[in-house]
């Protein structure tokens, strides 16, 4: 009797063992989260960009190319907020149409989930003619951030903006 029970003892033991390992393997290659995964609503509605529970390891936006005209300026709102721990790198491809292209990049966050106000400048970049230039943000722990684009002299510049985020583990 006391054998049985032992044998019974171990099998049960190894079922559980083997069940724990079931549940809990590795995850496979982890893929690029499209805009409709990314977003979920917090309390107040707003949209928010949060890798708690997700398994893909980083989110990317192209924006549509826009012009910067002489001294005009176009501000990039990134369109989540943020609740974890990120890096990010915000890229921007210059092509000059007239005059000498010169816009100044600045990236801005704010610790305020919704208005228009307490923005801090994080990183800076300007260039002159058709070229590419990235801001890279080695830890982004504010909740909401934006690009701003300012043009400087006679110019008619386009541009087009990206941005990938990518969860610090």
């Amino acid at each position: 009797m006391k054998n049985k029970l032992s044998f019974f003892i171990g099998a049960l033991m190894v079922f559980a063992i083997g069940m724990a390992y079931a549940f809990d393997k590795p995850e496979g290659p982890k893929e690029a989260l499209t805009m409709e995964e990314v977003y979920k609503a917090d309390e107040s509605g707003a949209e928010v960009l949060d890798y708690a529970s997700s398994v893909k390891p980083y989110w990317h936006k192209a924006y549509s190319l826009d012009t910067i005209t002489n001294a005009a300026n176009d501000t990039i709102l990134l369109p989540v907020t943020l609740y974890s721990a990120f890096e990010g790198v915000f890229q921007v491809v210059r092509t000059s149409i007239s005059g000498t292209a010169n816009i100044a990049l600045k990236v801005e966050q704010s610790n305020i989930a919704s208005g228009n106000t307490d923005w801090v400048s994080v990183a800076t970049g300007s260039g002159t003619g058709a070229t590419t230039e990235a801001l890279q943000l080695t830890s982004m722990n504010g909740l909401r951030y934006r690009l701003i684009l300012d043009g400087t002299g006679t110019q008619s510049t386009s541009y087009r903006a990206h941005i990938t985020l990518k969860r610090k583990y």
